[in-house]
């Protein structure tokens, strides 16, 4: 029988802010990997337009910058221990994971029918996760540095 002060204890420990960030990582992620698991036909823009194209192509690599960039955000908190300086390991253990974790992605994407491996969509991924962790650690840098 679970004693009623513990989960009391549990819900509001500190910890819970923690376990919060891995369970959003866990649901960004798996939302990645129920999008990326389906199907979609290849519309083929340039019969039509040529720009169209273009134009598809680049808000594909937005889309992937986005969700890579939330990812990392997700994998950054949940990592950094609670209450701890900003690091620059924190940083890029969240850049290596989020990066590894594209190409993963892109392979995944090689066995789904009318889906495709794109070393395109993983730079786009691997450029998004590092902008925003960039951001986020010069964000933190300033903030906490005396800038006269």
């Amino acid at each position: 029988m679970i004693n009623n002060i513990s989960i009391r204890h549990l819900l509001l420990s500190k910890t819970t802010s923690q376990t919060k960030a891995w369970c959003l990582l866990g649901a960004w992620g798996l939302f990645i990997f129920l999008l990326s698991n389906q199907q979609h036909p290849q519309l083929n823009f340039d019969a039509v337009l040529g720009w169209q194209n273009i134009l598809s192509q680049l808000n594909d690599k937005y889309v992937h910058a986005t969700f890579w960039a939330i990812l990392a955000m997700a994998i950054w908190h949940a990592i950094t221990p609670q209450n701890a300086p900003l690091k620059f390991k924190y940083i890029l253990i969240s850049l290596l994971i989020a990066s590894t974790l594209g190409a993963l992605d892109e392979f995944h994407q090689y066995f789904i029918p009318s889906r495709s491996c794109d070393i395109l969509d993983w730079f786009a991924d691997s450029v998004g996760a590092a902008l925003t962790l960039a951001t986020l650690y010069l964000y933190h840098y300033i903030k906490h540095t005396k800038v006269l």
